[in-house]
């Protein structure tokens, strides 16, 4: 359990003859807890035996800025700037400090944000042969995945927070590797869409560059 950014141990999913589905977890966060689910690329413990396909289920948002970013690979953000530094002081509600919650996250690639109304799940974010449709993987054996995050928080610093303040709820879905093949269909005839992405980058573990 994180203070920060409490959840719940992982949920094992099985069919009706036991074999495995997926495991999903669940977390929870203050609106004004300034928590993003962490900005990644990679999961912990992410080898061949372990990796999957993630997907996020928002169940409840408890701010209109609840939703997912993702990096948008071979683009270039030409207004990139650094992000904006902490303002405002830390207080007994807020501990960490009023921070702009800032999409772009000084990273050089455009920055898409999905929101993420209640019941809403994402599509595939991980990287995807265009060829088969097949995940492509890292040099651990694992599904490589653009940076992406999930922002809880307001916009801004200050404004925009409910009274009494409100909690946002959501699940990660963790499938396994043979389950998160997308139909070569898709690829073929929805053109300029995410799924047209391919991943060619390592992530920290295998030498690749923080925050993209």
């Amino acid at each position: 359990r994180n203070e920060k950014l409490p959840s719940q141990a992982g949920i094992r999913l099985a069919d009706h003859e036991g074999k495995h589905l997926c495991y999903n977890q669940w977390w929870t966060a203050r609106e004004d807890m300034n928590t993003d689910g962490g900005y990644h690329n990679q999961h912990d413990g992410g080898f061949s035996n372990s990796t999957f396909g993630e997907l996020h289920m928002m169940m409840y948002p408890a701010n209109p800025n609840a939703g997912l970013i993702v990096q948008l690979p071979h683009t270039i953000n030409t207004d990139t700037v650094p992000n904006p530094k902490e303002i405002g002081g830390k207080t007994a509600e807020r501990p960490d400090g009023d921070a702009y919650f800032y999409n772009q996250r000084g990273n050089k690639y455009v920055q898409l944000t999905i929101p993420m109304p209640p019941g809403y799940v994402h599509g595939p974010l991980w990287s995807i042969n265009k060829t088969n449709g097949e995940p492509t993987f890292d040099c651990h054996g694992a599904v490589r995945y653009p940076w992406h995050g999930l922002v809880t928080g307001p916009v801004n610093a200050k404004d925009g927070y409910t009274q009494p303040l409100r909690y946002n709820l959501w699940v990660a879905f963790e499938h396994p590797v043979k389950d998160i093949k997308v139909p070569t269909a898709m690829l073929q005839y929805v053109q300029n869409a995410y799924l047209e992405y391919d991943v060619n980058w390592a992530p920290v573990s295998c030498g690749g560059p923080e925050n993209g």
